[in-house]
């Protein structure tokens, strides 16, 4: 059975992180997992992810050895900071799936 307030933590860190998102012209819907996580969507190939107390998705670099590396952030004005960075430009129409 999933906590039900977990679920209020993380949905509202989402809404704070879209919110926060917003603000950088990224506009996105969250998604709740069976896990009780919800993700926010925010470009192709890029989905952060939140228990209610972090925020995390792939960083754009590996790290050592070419092992993936995770972006944590608690904060989602920074998070928001650091994905808006991180997502595709709209205006060059860079599509992730052949046309």
């Amino acid at each position: 059975m999933i906590d039900t307030s977990q679920i209020d933590r993380a949905f509202g860190l989402a809404l704070r992180l879209q919110v926060a998102l917003y603000s950088h012209d990224v506009q996105m819907d969250a998604l709740l997992f069976e896990s009780g996580r919800v993700a926010v969507p925010v470009g192709p190939g890029l989905v952060a992810v939140t228990d209610g107390e972090h925020i995390w998705w792939p960083a754009p670099r590996p790290g050592r050895h070419g092992r993936p590396r995770w972006a944590v952030y608690r904060t989602p004005a920074l998070a928001a900071v650091r994905l808006a960075a991180q997502r595709l430009p709209q205006e060059g129409d860079r599509c992730a799936l052949p046309r």
